[in-house]
């Protein structure tokens, strides 16, 4: 026990070693990284009066350098069980969401009236002074990615990937809700009376806010519960102590969690962003997944995870190529979301078991590796990274992630939020819902959706 003491001690002490060095070696580079942005500031509240304030945390990662195109998108799509039009949409969001002012007075949605300015290299907010609702919120218009009328699920699943390289209309904030109001039902729920129904399309910037933020819009809009399972991994506060040893390992842990101190990636990169390819599961009932997990005393993740590796070890099976371990960037929420629209999530990048000779050893194997994601520093190292890389210009921000993830991740995986409760909007339920999620460069991605007591993955 007192050698055990002693080593770990001696870890700790070489890792403030080797930060401390770091902070020096860093300082006069920061200083002067810092000196320049604030001169930016102050030459913009003078010269450009119009712009609000500087773009910071983690939002200044999602910036593309052309302000018409988005680094990462968040799409989710509903399927209303009635017909709803675009004007009451539009009337409802108003209403609800725009209008909607904290207690102070503020607007909790002000982003949604806003978009990105560069400025010297850096990034500020700016409001549109000829804001229309109706070019965000309309009937869905695209012509070179048609839905037929009236659209079903194999359509959707084939112009959802379309949708993400888009253009945004110029000065303009980057969302809209598109609306489609013929839309062919799967199924019957016990409320419907009509085969067919509406889809609602939900397209964010990333840049804009993380996916707890857009579910605080569907609450609001939708005046729904929207209940969704507590925050439970990454939801730890630091004591004054450990934040006091985080600071003083800082380098150290980054170090520890950078990509070029781990292996290369075992799947390539796409060699462009237009060969996305959007496809879901069967639907997978929650009751099973809990007898998984009940049976082999794991968590839910856990099963998840598991089952993504599984369906990526049976597509490298094919290549004739299978690695024991994949390298996966997991998102993660953090506790405490201050709500409005923000982003306010970390992530961690973990090599994850893939083959083994049995499911159930890949299953614990992997809920290992997630016990040991939510004992160790390696999320909220990565948060506090995410808030010093904002300082820097948002064209060396850019090129550097997205330099990063050439080397790693194999893919990204985000676990999303889905409700427990049924859901309806403007008196109709809703039966369906599709997610996808886009990160910066060409890493692939996995993302689940829920619909009704069943789960699905994509």
């Amino acid at each position: 026990m007192g050698k055990q003491c002693f080593h770990q001690v001696l870890i700790y002490l070489r890792a403030a070693a080797f930060s401390i060095s770091i902070y020096i070696t860093l300082a006069p580079i920061a200083l002067v990284i810092y000196l320049y942005r604030l001169f930016v500031i102050i030459i913009c509240q003078i010269l450009r009066p119009e712009l609000g304030s500087i773009v910071t945390g983690v939002d200044a990662l999602f910036i593309n350098p052309d302000n018409q195109k988005s680094s990462s998108i968040i799409l989710t799509c509903f399927v209303v069980n009635n017909i709803v039009s675009e004007h009451r949409v539009r009337e409802i969001f108003e209403q609800r969401v725009l209008r909607l002012k904290d207690l102070n007075g503020n607007l909790v949605y002000k982003r949604l009236c806003q978009y990105w300015v560069n400025v010297l290299g850096y990034s500020f907010w700016k409001t549109d002074d000829n804001f229309d609702l109706r070019n965000h919120v309309r009937k869905y218009d695209y012509n070179n990615c048609n839905l037929p009328i009236p659209t079903d699920e194999p359509a959707l699943k084939l112009v959802l990937p379309k949708l993400v390289d888009l253009p945004w209309g110029r000065n303009k904030s980057h969302w809209e809700i598109l609306i489609v109001d013929s839309y062919k039902l799967n199924y019957l729920s016990s409320e419907t009376t009509s085969k067919k129904g509406s889809l609602i399309i939900f397209r964010f910037d990333h840049f804009l806010c993380d996916f707890s933020s857009i579910i605080g819009i569907f609450r609001t809009l939708f005046q729904s519960k929207f209940n969704t399972p507590a925050l439970g991994r990454n939801d730890r506060a630091l004591s004054f102590l450990q934040r006091t040893r985080l600071a003083l390992t800082f380098p150290y842990e980054v170090f520890k969690q950078s990509p070029f101190n781990k292996k290369r990636k075992c799947i390539c990169s796409r060699k462009a962003r237009s060969n996305l390819i959007y496809d879901v599961s069967d639907n997978i009932p929650v009751s099973a997944i809990k007898s998984i997990k009940d049976t082999n005393d794991v968590d839910f993740a856990s099963v998840i995870q598991s089952a993504v590796n599984a369906s990526v070890c049976r597509c490298l099976q094919h290549n004739g190529k299978t690695p024991n371990t994949i390298d996966i960037l997991s998102a993660f929420p953090v506790s405490k979301h201050p709500g409005g629209l923000c982003n306010y999530a970390t992530t961690i990048l973990e090599d994850f078991p893939l083959q083994f000779e049995s499911s159930e050893r890949r299953l614990h194997e992997t809920s290992e590796v997630l016990k040991s994601i939510s004992k160790n520093r390696g999320p909220i190292t990565t948060f506090y990274l995410l808030q010093v890389l904002a300082f820097l210009p948002s064209t060396v921000i850019n090129k550097l992630v997205s330099s990063t993830y050439k080397l790693r991740p194999s893919f990204f995986i985000s676990i999303v939020p889905t409700t427990s409760s049924t859901e309806y909007f403007d008196g109709g339920e809703i039966l369906d819902a599709f997610f996808v999620g886009t990160v910066i460069g060409n890493t692939g991605e996995q993302d689940t959706s829920k619909k009704s007591s069943n789960l699905k993955y994509g």
